[in-house]
């Protein structure tokens, strides 16, 4: 009787070594189909096992042709490849690709063209690394085809037809650089697609994290560095520009919407990573190693404490981005938003909008 016992405590393990193999390879099948192999070769090739083989083995032993999207036969055992709706949600964190990752210079990207599988968008969880990334992170990161590139275009055409306007009527802005260099601001009074790129929701999603759920806008333009535009200086933006100390809560973060391809010759920003957590002023002739290249519609989002500057400009082309600063509500803003605003704009604001120029503050001056 013991010897008896014992066999079948045996048998029973090697049984449930068995399907314990069996849900494994089933689960890598499964994981495969999904996947739509990628081009890659399946993992039930690797381990040796043919799925037509045991398909027909399995139809020869009256069970039928199993569909992969259900069944499949292993050894002749049919294990099942098709979860529950339970199962999926229970395991979709698990399940769950996610679209930021670190790439080969140090910082997060994200791929908003494709987002989180199964969402679309990209997920709370992501949302939350890019704001941990430029708080206590590298200090920056690049969100890839935020935009369209049609949407980046039509920026483009509209900031072509204000520079235009404005050498006509000799108002055109020549920026700190020289006058290959060239700036455009007021850029809200035009509407939309200005009014609709600062509302951004990835913007809203990353920034409520990072400065709190009611940052206000500080200033918002263009900026053109033209062909063989030197470098600019080494530094910080506001207001840490304006101090000597800093606290030790974030005040304030960038945003660059690329209009155009945005690349080492043509002047594409350089920084230097993790040097917001230095807190302190750069001196305006450091090097800064890491170039941040981009291509029409991507956006770029760097902590204002981060060391950064212009790359010169080395082609006969330029390159243009929008220059978005955002801040915690209790810093004052570069330019008057309230004022400088045409009224039907203002009135014609959507709640985001109405966030960032502080209309509903109860301080606000939007009356005066």
């Amino acid at each position: 009787m013991e010897e008896h016992t014992v066999a079948n405590r045996g048998r029973a393990k090697r049984k449930s070594a068995q399907s314990a193999q069996d849900a494994l390879l089933a689960r890598t099948l499964q994981q495969e189909i999904w996947n739509g192999l990628r081009g890659k070769k399946p993992k039930c090739e690797e381990l040796g096992i043919d799925l037509k083989a045991e398909k027909k083995r399995g139809a020869s032993s009256g069970g039928g042709a199993a569909s992969t999207d259900d069944c499949t036969t292993l050894s002749g055992r049919k294990v099942n490849l098709r979860k529950s709706e339970a199962e999926k949600q229970e395991g979709g964190a698990k399940m769950l690709k996610h679209c930021v990752g670190k790439n080969s210079l140090g910082f997060l990207e994200a791929d908003a063209r494709r987002g989180c599988s199964r969402t679309g968008s990209v997920c709370d969880v992501c949302v939350q690394q890019l704001a941990h990334e430029i708080t206590k992170g590298s200090g920056i990161v690049v969100i890839r085809g935020a935009i369209s590139k049609e949407a980046a275009a039509k920026a483009r055409k509209a900031i072509n037809k204000l520079t235009l306007a404005e050498e006509k009527r000799g108002t055109s802005l020549e920026g700190e650089l020289g006058p290959s260099h060239h700036r455009i601001f007021n850029l809200l009074n035009e509407g939309p697609p200005f009014t609709n790129l600062i509302t951004h929701t990835l913007i809203f999603n990353v920034l409520s994290r990072v400065i709190g759920s009611d940052f206000t806008l500080g200033s918002f333009s263009a900026n053109e560095i033209g062909a063989k535009c030197p470098q600019g200086p080494a530094h910080v933006d506001y207001p840490y520009s304006m101090l000597e100390s800093f606290p030790s809560d974030p005040l304030a973060c960038q945003a660059i919407f690329c209009l155009d391809e945005w690349t080492q010759a043509r002047g594409a920003t350089r920084v230097k990573l993790h040097s917001q957590k230095q807190k302190e002023h750069p001196d305006k002739d450091d090097e800064l190693e890491t170039v941040v290249e981009g291509q029409p519609g991507d956006l770029v989002m760097y902590n204002s404490l981060l060391h950064h500057r212009s790359g010169p400009n080395s082609t006969q082309t330029s390159r243009i981005g929008l220059l978005v600063q955002f801040l915690a509500k209790y810093v004052r803003p570069m330019e008057d938003q309230v004022r400088g605003v045409k009224a039907h704009v203002k009135k014609g604001a959507d709640k985001r909008l109405r966030q960032l120029l502080a209309l509903d503050c109860p301080f606000s001056t939007a009356g005066t």
